[in-house]
């Protein structure tokens, strides 16, 4: 898909009805650590888990993030990560007993990893 292409986010903003943003496609964010797009049109609150479409209707993410400090700057998770978020937990079996310990470990590692990339980056001397 080409940069300035149109895409349209769907959601229900703070809970007071179905509403679509117009918005344009802007490419994967170059400096995160994370994969994510750049949604250049506007995500309220409550609009997050929402998808984003083309104009033919194909998912291209979800909404999931907005910057305050800047106007029409908002971020959607890429299709192919829902897709295989949702192809790894298919099979999946309830959770029937307290998850803390799993969901700690989960996070620790997530943090050690995004350390490790972080720390690997090529910095220079100031």
């Amino acid at each position: 898909m080409p940069r300035g292409a149109r895409i349209f986010a769907l959601g229900n903003p703070l809970d007071v009805g179905f509403a679509v943003s117009e918005g344009n496609y802007n490419g994967f964010v170059e400096r995160s650590f994370l994969p994510k797009l750049f949604f250049g049109g506007s995500l309220s609150s409550g609009m997050s888990g929402g998808p984003a479409l083309d104009e033919q209707g194909q998912l291209i993410g979800v909404n999931v993030e907005v910057r305050r400090d800047g106007e029409q700057i908002s971020f959607l998770v890429p299709a192919a990560e829902v897709r295989a978020l949702l192809a790894r937990g298919a099979g999946g079996e309830p959770i029937t007993a307290a998850a803390w310990a799993e969901i700690a470990r989960q996070l620790m590692a997530h943090q050690a990893e995004l350390t490790e990339r972080f720390v690997a980056l090529p910095w220079r001397s100031a």
